[in-house]
């Protein structure tokens, strides 16, 4: 298809950045997601390198992730509060290591059910609205409303009892505690509600249950308020003396330990799972059950409560309770709502009328038997100010496939930190999120970020290899690989795969751009090009190696010159599971090629498959540490001119070079976009300018060549591919130390995406030095093959 473009008017001019937010310097999560694993460690290596260069804050970077980006199968994302932050955690990514501040999942198929759990008494603590208040404009208006419909029902105003740290005495009173609970949870259902995740089943603990039936629409929130007000009202006319405690063990293990008390003293408040219960009732008959529990090696906990709920000791306000629940009307649940009192899901208005809440206030709660409706759901969020229901549900369902499990806030974590991990943790696994809300309230802006790094796989039909016209004026010419090798393949009848190209000075056009000696040569990097891309071919997919590659005898070209060129692969018969990669061309024109010296051979080496890269650490701040001296782009190609190599725009792929004895480190990145990358299994004008760095690594490089002379590549031991090279690239070269007065020099190179991941190695180097004669005086008095049926052959 063709892309057309018209540019009717100047675009708008963008309206001024607004103020960020007093707090916009607090927790990001920043969220990065791709179609496949490899993809995903790609990208996450351009965001740290992103973020490395960026002028741009991180709230903004954030934000566009959220909302500019589509959000593909595979996800992670990073919450941190600085770029440094964020970066270290990608960089675990990258190389596929756990780190604290990092989630990734898979989201496929549907996003999955969602549970709210509604914490009980007993999890508050001073101060448990502050930051939510504070933060977030949704939360704080629910809070106002509440605080609105409750003015009158409490001796206090209910805010200043939720949100400040100083007033934890006056919140443990029950008859704040239960309306400040329920007011926190009410605003976290709104909050929750806003960022898109909405539940579709709730179940609460004890006093939770009254936010779960507003959720499930059962009670109107002033009906719900009220109610939950005069419930907390008449607990606190209670007489104290009652206490309660948790027992980790079984309820039947707990109900032969109370057979010994007085009837009714000592009652099964909660039944939170197969080995743990709380008992309530009279503090003699309690502490008496526990020492007899205690005594059989049960671990026992005395809570601090002011009144033993869900226990006889409540009975004289059951009456009263039940008048007032009179009061209210019950509505239909418009989702699942689990009943404490039944453990069963509730589903008509009739199970609530009447004297249910009295009975749920007074009876035990069974949480375990309303955990198992959860079992077949895919993510739990805990409404409450403390992590407590989430605990107890496991112990319920040891075996449930739920993928997340998670707490609204945490006292040990700030209020934005705990609900960004956990929203995080949602959309990494699947539930599609309003991010655009989630950042209402730091307002940030859009900004540019790092394109996604296809996995360029070529879907072309290959051309025809090029055919000199009859006049010999010219050839045609193909494109990337096939430009290297050319047509053909594996026989049926035969072993060996022959692959045909023609080479001319200027075909493939970018071998006019490498000069020696003022000549066309075709390089070296050019001859392991090709062995990579008939490797590809003969292997399919997967990681490549060449292994011995030596460098015969150089092909230069000149004007006029057509070079009949063959890749012939065969099986290598003394090592298993690899090919013998011979490189050979003869006199397009002058000879037919059906006679062996009518071939020169110009490379060989062994091709086999590889494994996977293992190491994904990312080595290039330690490398930076040692290489101070940063070399100029200009200087490093002018060195290069005086000693006979011109380079053009295809084989300068240096940049940033830095340099200290026996080691160089450069970004790689061509002159020109680099779209035509994905028509190479790795381009020649880059593996060249690897070779390159290596040269500018070698302190006695230069120094062991002549003036003019030029240092060449004659044998690589080993070259690895591991992928298409895409994205930010850099290169590492360190050169092995020879005996002194040595002119070849020897060395590694290895190539990584920005953030570790290997993409090409090449092992064991070496160069020398190659006066024009040798280089370049009879290019046809090379190794010679004995005929082959038209092609070379050893």
């Amino acid at each position: 298809g063709t892309n057309a473009h018209a540019i009717i008017e100047q675009s708008p001019r963008p309206h001024p950045a607004p103020e960020p937010a007093a707090d916009a310097d607090g927790p990001n999560v920043l969220l990065v997601s791709a179609k496949s694993p490899e993809g995903l460690r790609s990208l996450a290596a351009r965001y740290a390198s992103h973020l490395e260069s960026t002028g741009d804050s991180l709230a903004d970077i954030a934000y566009t992730s959220g909302v500019g980006r589509a959000h593909l199968p595979h996800r992670l994302a990073v919450l941190g509060e600085t770029a440094e932050a964020v970066r270290e955690a990608l960089g675990s990514a990258t190389r596929g290591t756990r780190h604290a501040q990092l989630i990734t999942g898979e989201a496929t198929g549907e996003p999955g059910r969602v549970a709210f759990l509604f914490t009980g008494q007993g999890s508050q603590y001073a101060g448990m609205g502050r930051e939510l208040y504070e933060r977030y404009d949704v939360a704080r208006e629910a809070m106002d409303t509440c605080a609105r419909i409750l003015d009158g029902s409490l001796p206090r105003p209910l805010l200043p009892t939720l949100l400040d740290p100083a007033r934890g005495e006056v919140l443990d009173r029950t008859q704040y505690t239960q309306p400040a609970l329920f007011t926190l949870q009410y605003a976290l259902v709104r909050l929750w509600e806003s960022w898109g995740v909405r539940p579709d089943i709730v179940i609460g603990h004890s006093v939770g249950e009254f936010a779960a039936a507003h959720t499930a629409g059962v009670l109107s929130l002033p009906e719900a308020l009220g109610l939950l007000a005069e419930r907390a009202r008449l607990m606190q006319t209670l007489p104290e003396g009652g206490t309660m405690a948790s027992v980790f063990a079984d309820p039947d293990t707990v109900a032969e330990a109370m057979a010994h008390t007085e009837a009714g003293t000592v009652c099964v408040a909660a039944d939170n799972g197969p080995s743990h219960t709380v008992i309530s009732g009279h503090r003699p008959a309690v502490e008496e059950t526990i020492q007899a529990l205690r005594a059989q090696g049960v671990r026992c906990l005395s809570l601090k409560v002011s009144h033993a709920f869900h226990s006889a000791l409540l009975d004289p306000i059951l009456d009263e309770l039940t008048a007032a629940a009179r009061t209210v009307t019950h509505r239909t649940p418009r989702i699942p709502l689990i009943s404490n009192l039944t453990g069963g899901e509730i589903r008509t208005t009739a199970e609530m009328s009447g004297d249910y809440w009295s009975r749920h206030a007074r009876g035990t709660v069974r949480y375990r038997q309303g955990a198992q409706h959860l079992a077949d759901v895919d993510h739990l969020v805990e409404i409450g100010p403390a992590p407590t229901l989430l605990q107890l549900t496991r112990g319920c369902l040891p075996g449930a496939s739920v993928k997340c499990w998670l707490p609204s806030l945490h006292p040990k974590h700030q209020a934005p930190r705990q609900l960004l991990m956990s929203a995080a943790a949602l959309h990494t696994h699947g539930l599609p999120l309003d991010w655009e809300a989630v950042h209402r309230e730091r307002r940030p802006s859009k900004v540019s970020l790092p394109g996604y790094p296809y996995e360029r796989r070529r879907h072309w039909i290959p051309r025809p290899a090029p055919v000199a016209p009859a006049n010999g004026h010219g050839a045609g010419e193909s494109a990337g690989d096939d430009a290297l090798v050319g047509t053909g393949g594996p026989s049926p009848l035969t072993d060996t795969a022959v692959f045909a190209v023609e080479h001319s000075a200027t075909a493939p056009a970018l071998l006019a751009g490498h000069l020696v000696y003022d000549t066309v040569v075709v390089p070296g990097a050019v001859h392991i090009a090709r062995a990579l891309a008939a490797g590809v071919r003969i292997l399919r997919t997967g990681p490549v190696a060449a292994e011995r590659v030596e460098f015969t005898q150089a092909m230069s070209l000149r004007e006029g010159d057509l070079r009949r060129t063959h890749t012939v692969v065969t099986p290598d018969p003394d090592h298993e599971r690899a090919w013998s990669v011979r490189v050979a061309s003869s006199d397009a024109r002058g000879t037919t090629g059906r006679e062996a010296e009518d071939w020169t051979l110009h490379a060989r080496c062994r091709l086999r498959a590889a494994d996977p890269a293992a190491d994904f650490a990312d080595p290039s701040q330690e490398i930076r540490n040692r290489c101070p001296e940063v070399v100029d782009d200009s200087s490093f190609y002018t060195r290069f001119a005086q000693h006979a190599l011109t380079y053009g725009r295809d084989f300068r792929w240096i940049r940033r070079v830095r340099r200290a004895p026996g080691e160089a480190l450069a970004l790689i990145r061509p002159a020109e976009p680099a779209d035509h990358l994905a028509d190479y299994r790795c381009h020649p004008g880059l593996l060249d300018s690897l070779l390159q760095l290596l040269v500018f690594a070698l302190p006695e490089a230069f120094g062991a060549a002549e003036p003019g002379q030029a240092m060449v590549p004659v044998a690589v031991e080993r070259v690895v591919s591991y992928d298409v090279p895409g994205g930010e690239l850099w290169a590492h070269a360190v050169a092995h130390h020879g005996p002194a007065g040595a002119s070849d020099g020897r060395g590694d190179i290895t190539l990584r995406r920005a953030g570790g991941a290997p993409v090409l190695r090449l092992e064991g180097v070496c160069l020398r030095p190659a006066p024009a004669a040798t280089l370049l005086g009879g290019r046809d008095a090379g190794e010679r093959s004995p005929a082959g049926a038209g092609r070379p052959a050893e």
